[in-house]
């Protein structure tokens, strides 16, 4: 029932911007696609299709207007393999998204598990670290503290004073002091 177009026009497909189809049977997903787009004009189309044989590039060039008009795949199992991919090439990350053509690659991290610390705490650790490295360099020392904390990520005067206290034991200006006695001497 779900090719008729009775069905679809009950389901308001004439209003529709776009419309997956995701039965069970890759045909039925083909034929829904392709009254989606003859009869209401649909926009866009995507369609899940499982079966290898469809998939084969040999094949791509029937997923045109011209024939069927589908604009997305979405194959279950090529899906599981780039992912399953993903992970061996970082390991340890719990998935890594591509961007820019390969280029840049977002890896989800369980942080929480691998450090004993949340993700703020962990963040905030290496926003301390890159402040303290800035404040013995010169190009740094026209800052003040707080504008220091900002360059290096820290947005909230109180976060930054209570993370730094919190972390290194003593506050930005104790921590400034004794590194400007360690220096002198």
């Amino acid at each position: 029932k779900a090719t008729y177009p009775s069905i679809l026009e009950k389901a308001n497909a004439s209003d529709a911007d776009m419309i997956i189809a995701v039965t069970r049977n890759d045909e039925i997903n083909m034929v829904i696609c392709q009254i989606a787009f003859s009869i209401f004009n649909i926009p866009k189309k995507i369609a899940r299709i499982r079966s290898q044989d469809y998939l084969n590039p040999k094949f791509t060039t029937v997923y045109n207007k011209e024939n069927l008009p589908i604009d997305v795949i979405i194959s279950p199992e090529l899906e599981i393999a780039k992912s399953i991919q993903r992970k061996l090439e970082a390991p340890g990350a719990l998935d890594s998204v591509p961007f820019a053509d390969n280029k840049i690659r977002l890896l989800e991290i369980l942080i929480n598990d691998n450090t004993d610390t949340t993700f703020y705490h962990f963040i905030n650790q290496l926003r301390i670290k890159e402040f303290k490295k800035h404040l013995i360099e010169d190009e740094h020392q026209k800052f003040t503290l707080f504008g220091l904390a900002q360059e290096v990520g820290f947005s909230s005067k109180s976060t930054f004073y209570t993370s730094f206290k919190s972390i290194e034991g003593m506050t930005p200006k104790q921590y400034q002091s004794k590194l400007k006695k360690s220096v002198s001497t």
